[in-house]
């Protein structure tokens, strides 16, 4: 390698931090004075503060340059190096080992930035489920309130609570969080566990029914979240790899190489939504038609099984972890459209009503709102089998706004298990 590109990097290096340093806060104040109001009504809810967004994004673009270059140099350092001991046709077989090596260790690093993910914002609505989580995960610890709050689930959690109108009605001390991944079951919560450490969040809002327990124990997000780190866990539980074999070995595969792990999104920014599996508006307004004959289908498929024992043991261990970690566990006892709810075997609601009461008995980092505690929701309250409309979200959420409001907001002493 040249010994000019090697300098030509350092000093593009020093000169972006030294630009940050001195640049970084001047600049987003002067873009917020002109488009400040613009840009938090487009984050729509994320953040409440555009300078300091936009503060954040500059360090992470230094940060994103610094890496690129550094990572540069060192494949192309390396691949020079060993190509020296090889014959000229097979060059840039180093190259290409190093630099696949290298892309992936970038992916992996970069991954942790914000501004990483915006580059896979596709718009509100048509951008993939995977770049909305991270965006949502990484914006959340630059919020100023002091306690955080998680709204964690499947797409149920985000029709029945709307994050901005509760973050509206609690006010400059709390701030909640939208955390949801659409289909998620008992093992997502304790995955999703692992993914907020290293970022604050002091409660954690679950919205439950018979889908999260007795629906299966493998979720459609389960490959993006599930690694070889979480695989000694899910054996332990009793989790078992040929109840979804597929799944299994690309959430593997994905935790080895971030490249695939990131297809989904980088297919949906180049190609459009429908490429990346997402639904179009007028596939999901059709959905709505005929629920009696679709909501027999689907209630055949809930049952108790050996996979509803395995996500009962995943979600008591999730409980029993954000106690350790002195995280409030607030446990909603959910529903689904009475359609399909009176065709789901009725003993499985019981078990489930039957087990939150169990854990807020076991652990005193729980706080049960069971059926008479939340708004009660009609046939009409639904827009499909599982998902509120938007008079039923408001309802839902003011109840969920005065739990949080009535809770102390001192902050759990984590105890031990």
């Amino acid at each position: 390698m040249k010994r000019s590109f090697a300098l030509g990097s350092l000093v593009l290096t020093v000169a972006a931090w030294v630009g940050c340093a001195f640049l970084a806060r001047p600049l987003a104040v002067g873009i917020t004075h002109r488009w400040g109001p613009e840009i938090v009504r487009k984050g729509d809810g994320k953040f409440s503060d555009a300078a300091v967004f936009l503060q954040h994004r500059i360090y992470e673009g230094a940060l994103l340059l610094t890496l690129t270059l550094g990572l540069v140099v060192v494949v192309v350092t390396l691949g020079s190096l060993l190509a020296r001991r090889m014959p000229p046709l097979w060059k840039w077989i180093p190259y290409s080992a190093i630099g696949f090596f290298g892309l992936n260790l970038w992916i992996k690093v970069a991954a942790g930035t914000c501004l990483f993910w915006c580059l896979f914002w596709n718009g509100k609505g048509t951008t993939n489920n995977l770049t909305q989580f991270h965006i949502k995960l990484l914006l959340m610890v630059e919020s100023p309130a002091p306690t955080k709050v998680v709204l964690a689930g499947s797409s149920q959690v985000r029709t029945q609570i709307d994050h901005r109108r509760l973050n509206h009605q609690l006010g400059t001390n709390i701030f909640a969080t939208e955390l949801h991944f659409p289909g998620n079951h008992s093992l997502d919560f304790l995955l999703l566990d692992r993914k907020l450490r290293g970022h604050k969040a002091d409660i954690i809002v679950c919205y439950l029914s018979e889908i999260v327990f007795f629906n299966g124990a493998v979720s459609p997000g389960f490959p993006l979240f599930f690694g070889f780190r979480e695989m000694p866990e899910f054996l332990r539980l009793g989790g078992k790899p040929q109840w979804a074999p597929r799944p299994f070995v690309l959430g593997l595969l994905g935790s080895a190489l971030p490249i695939f792990w990131l297809r989904d999104s980088v297919e949906e920014r180049l190609f459009g939504d429908q490429a990346a599996g997402l639904v179009p508006a007028e596939r999901r307004a059709s959905l709505a038609s005929d629920l009696h004959q679709r909501a027999a289908v689907w209630a055949a498929g809930i049952r108790a099984d050996p996979q509803s024992d395995f996500c009962f043991a995943a979600f008591d261990k999730f409980v029993a972890q954000c106690r350790s970690e002195g995280k409030r566990v607030i446990l909603c006892s959910g529903q689904m459209n009475p359609i399909l709810a009176r065709q789901i075997d009725p003993a499985l609601r019981a078990r489930m009503l039957a087990f939150l009461a169990q854990l807020a008995t076991k652990y005193d980092n729980v706080v049960l709102l069971q059926e008479k505690d939340l708004p009660t929701q009609t046939e009409a309250d639904y827009e499909d089998l599982s998902h509120a409309n938007s008079a039923a979200q408001i309802r839902f959420t003011e109840a969920i706004a005065r739990v949080l409001q009535g809770l102390d907001q001192p902050e759990h002493r984590p105890q031990s298990p």
